[in-house]
């Protein structure tokens, strides 16, 4: 089986360290895995430690994380920047040719793969996890709490 993670920022933090453990098992045992990257960051090394294969697609994903006065002065510039950056990620996707897109956010990129099963999964400190998984054009949505 073929399951292609897509992350939205390159660094070493608690969700990603978290998609690392699920690829290293994975890739443990026997699937296929590949992780797609906005940039190169701390993870790479990690991955290149384990012998993960990843994709770098250039695209500016952590808008919200930028100081409020620079970030509304260039979140227009670099929304088109990384729209434009979609079709190279969507490219990969398909060469790749996955069964499972398995992205660690929020955001949803259904059917532009044409990948029949994507789970978009999204974890915040403190109220829990939040889960949509798409089976075809099906759509299930899951909201775990913290205890």
């Amino acid at each position: 089986m073929r399951i292609l993670f897509i992350a939205n920022y390159s660094q070493l933090y608690g969700a990603n360290r978290s998609m690392l453990t699920i690829i290293e098992y994975l890739h443990n045992n026997e699937y296929d895995v590949k992780l797609i990257l906005p940039s190169k960051g701390d993870i790479c090394q990690e991955l290149d430690m384990i012998g993960i294969d990843y994709k770098v697609i250039p695209m500016f994903t952590q808008l919200y994380y930028l100081k409020r006065n620079i970030k509304y002065l260039a979140l227009p510039i670099l929304d088109i920047w990384t729209f434009f950056k979609l079709p190279f990620l969507i490219k990969e996707a398909k060469k790749f040719s996955p069964d499972i897109i398995y992205s660690n956010t929020s955001a949803e990129m259904t059917g532009k793969t044409g990948c029949e099963t994507y789970i978009a999964y999204s974890r915040v400190y403190g109220f829990g996890s939040w889960c949509a998984i798409y089976n075809g054009k099906k759509r299930q949505e899951k909201v775990y709490k913290s205890e």
